[in-house]
């Protein structure tokens, strides 16, 4: 009987290590790292006048197209997704140096130190302007 209660004992103890370690690790990330994630910093730059600017993800959401984010306007890019056309442009926000909506998101170029839009707002992909 002490050798059934000994493996039973242990059975138990198994599972609820299993289930802490579950808990712990498998339960995806955690709420301190999704808010360090909308802390991070995206960067941005005008299409108009070149002045980069950096947002949070809160921030960015704040400047959503229903929160005054304006799309391209016209016919500006289409591409072909599952057998049918679809327009695809860039999300435009304020740009905080010349109040022009058409910052974009932007990627920076190490070498040589310059910001360039990941999204052309005709819906290309962006290229830094220094490199060949």
């Amino acid at each position: 009987m002490k050798s059934n209660t000994a493996k039973l004992l242990i059975a138990v103890l198994l599972f609820i290590v299993a289930i802490v370690i579950f808990v712990k690790f498998g339960m995806g990330p955690s709420e301190k790292s999704a808010l360090a994630e909308d802390a991070k910093k995206l960067d941005f730059v005008c299409t108009k006048c070149g002045a980069h600017s950096q947002l949070t993800n809160d921030e960015m959401r704040a400047a959503s197209p229903a929160a005054g984010a304006q799309q391209p306007s016209g016919d500006e890019t289409r591409r072909v997704r599952g057998g049918r056309m679809a327009e695809r442009r860039p999300v435009t926000i304020a740009c905080p140096k010349c109040g022009e909506k058409a910052a974009v998101q932007a990627v920076h170029c190490a070498q040589h130190d310059v910001y360039y839009p990941v999204e052309n707002l005709d819906g290309s992909p962006g290229k830094c302007p220094k490199c060949p």
